[in-house]
């Protein structure tokens, strides 16, 4: 959330209050707030419209959290099938973008890089001990509470690297929570302009994700 979400995060804070029959004091609201911040607001909304549903008592900001993000594990599992979600529709050859930095780094780390996961031909054994090493690699960066989406080059980008206006030969694909998107060339391209300071086999992208993420159908750019 930012602070423009403050207003509408009170009011909605204070008509769950209102069914214990609380008012809420300013500061507590602010304590509120700072304690959930770096969630986005939609989560935070879902957060407090199941709280009204489940809760015996008012929440602390504790479990507000855990609604908005589900337990460790649920992350894990979700940020597990996005990837074995893009192995299958991306491919070696297109670069990949994840909005979970977490995730970004995992495939890094356990991988050594995107083509690298592509190539692997294991066995269900394999992968399910792959999928352990993901999850405790994976809580280890979710723990260090990473911002900002990560770019993961293939291996068309890797071969053209340096060569003339190689950029609008590189396909781009892109994890946004559990879906998983190829991105048109203009769309590809904004990824690439916005990319970097390289570091361990991928690129952290700067900027909204506004800009970053294709519009959808009925939105506008």
């Amino acid at each position: 959330m930012d602070i423009g979400d403050s207003g509408e995060f009170s009011r909605r804070l204070n008509a769950l209050a209102e069914i214990w029959d609380l008012k809420l004091a300013a500061t507590r609201k602010a304590l509120y707030f700072e304690a959930l911040r770096d969630l986005p607001f939609e989560a935070v909304a879902h957060a407090l419209n199941q709280a009204a549903k489940t809760c015996t008592f008012f929440p602390k900001p504790a479990e507000l959290r855990a609604l908005a993000i589900g337990d460790a594990e649920d992350r894990v599992e979700a940020a597990w099938m996005a990837f074995r979600a893009a192995l299958g529709k991306v491919g070696a050859y297109s670069s990949l973008a994840t909005t979970d930095p977490a995730l970004g780094e995992a495939i890094v780390a356990v991988f050594q890089g995107w083509p690298q996961a592509c190539a692997l031909e294991l066995s269900p054994e394999m992968w399910a001990a792959k999928r352990k090493e993901f999850g405790r690699v994976y809580r280890v960066f979710q723990h260090r509470q990473l911002v900002g989406p990560r770019y993961l080059p293939g291996i068309c980008e890797q071969q053209n690297a340096g060569k003339l206006d190689w950029q609008r030969y590189n396909p781009v694909a892109v994890i946004d929570g559990g879906d998983v998107r190829k991105l048109k060339d203009g769309e590809a391209a904004a990824f690439r302009e916005l990319l970097a300071g390289q570091s361990g086999g991928f690129s952290q992208i700067q900027g909204s994700l506004e800009r970053l993420l294709p519009a959808q159908p009925g939105e506008t750019a």
